[in-house]
């Protein structure tokens, strides 16, 4: 059963919110949940983006754009939270 174009939109925003709430659910930290719901994302959107070049839905300067930005966001989110996870862990080792 495939959903109807008009729906696709809403599929990817309950996917999203089932990623989170997966995350939430396993006991994950909110920013650990946070990257691997991004990481599974940018895998989506690029196997998304690939199926609309293959399409011809967007141009091929628009699939590198899309690309780039999943690469980029990926590579982004470490740098960005392991400084959080450092204050973490010394929070937690000065209570103990």
């Amino acid at each position: 059963m495939r959903i109807p174009a008009r729906d696709r939109w809403y599929a990817g925003l309950i996917w999203l919110a089932a990623c989170g709430l997966g995350a939430d659910w396993s006991g994950l930290h909110y920013m650990v949940g946070a990257f691997i719901a991004g990481a599974v994302m940018d895998a989506v959107m690029i196997i998304f983006s690939n199926m609309l070049l293959d399409k011809a839905i967007i141009t091929n300067e628009a699939f590198t754009a899309l690309l780039l930005m999943a690469v980029g966001s990926t590579m982004l989110s470490v740098p960005v939270v392991a400084p959080m996870l450092a204050r973490m862990k010394e929070l937690v080792f000065r209570a103990s």
